[in-house]
């Protein structure tokens, strides 16, 4: 299952499912594996709530998100400045 999940926004349409990962000095990379894992972790959850709301995959990460053909699954991207400052 997601790291952590979070319910209510927009009236409680929206469900986000927070993909949590450190990197110490780098931006976080994804993966074509982790890809496949973390779309099959959504489509776990919306087949195992039965979940009718719209749900968006989010990133937590120290540093921030490189760029490539999988990042693109994620509709935010927090980071921890965005977090402390």
């Amino acid at each position: 299952m997601p790291n952590l999940i979070f319910f209510g926004a927009f009236g409680g349409v929206l469900i986000n499912i927070c993909e949590i990962k450190y990197t110490a000095s780098n931006d976080y990379t994804l993966g074509e594996d982790e890809e496949k894992k973390i779309l099959g972790r959504r489509e776990r959850f919306i087949s195992e709530t039965h979940t009718s709301k719209a749900v968006h995959i989010t990133l937590i990460t120290t540093r921030g998100l490189t760029l490539n053909s999988y990042s693109d699954i994620f509709q935010n991207v927090i980071t921890m400045d965005s977090l402390f400052n």
